[in-house]
């Protein structure tokens, strides 16, 4: 029995035949879990974006019947116009406390007028940290009445970010 070890060829083939849908299964594998992680992310961002909008927009609707920022009258406390005079003591520390809001959260609450172009800024300054797609806002034209009575147009503006 004399043979060659040229001509034996058993077993050979058998492994190089497999390494091609060894690779195909590895790629097809990895590009599933990358399509997979993505579609995640995109949901996860969706959803801290819709629970975002809902804080901007209750602070907003907190603000709007507060009766510590809005003109009285004989019949009690409206909703709607804002008093400047009311405006010009509150503090940053009882709008918080009213508030209430989550503390994975930053706001900021602007209000200018155009009688002498006042601004009143309440909560915290955008430090520019945050990118403008990560910040939940609502803005809404106001009426502000001064010490005398008169009326004046406004924006109320409320922004949310995270910390």
């Amino acid at each position: 029995m004399n043979r060659d070890i040229g001509d034996d060829r058993k077993g050979v083939a058998g492994f190089f035949l497999d390494v091609p849908i060894l690779l195909l299964m590895i790629v097809t594998i990895t590009v599933f879990l990358a399509l997979f992680s993505r579609a995640y992310l995109v949901h996860q961002s969706e959803v801290n974006k819709e629970e975002q909008d809902q804080v901007c927009l209750t602070i907003k609707r907190k603000i709007q019947v507060y009766p510590e920022m809005m003109k009285e009258d004989e019949g009690g406390i409206q909703q709607g116009p804002f008093a400047i005079e009311k405006l010009n003591v509150l503090s940053n520390e009882t709008l918080d406390t009213y508030l209430g809001v989550e503390d994975k959260y930053l706001y900021n609450i602007m209000i200018e007028t155009t009688r002498e172009n006042e601004t009143w800024v309440f909560g915290k300054d955008h430090d520019g940290s945050t990118e403008e797609q990560k910040m939940s806002s609502y803005q809404v034209p106001v009426t502000l009445i001064d010490e005398d009575g008169r009326s004046h147009l406004g924006r109320f503006r409320v922004t949310v970010w995270k910390r």
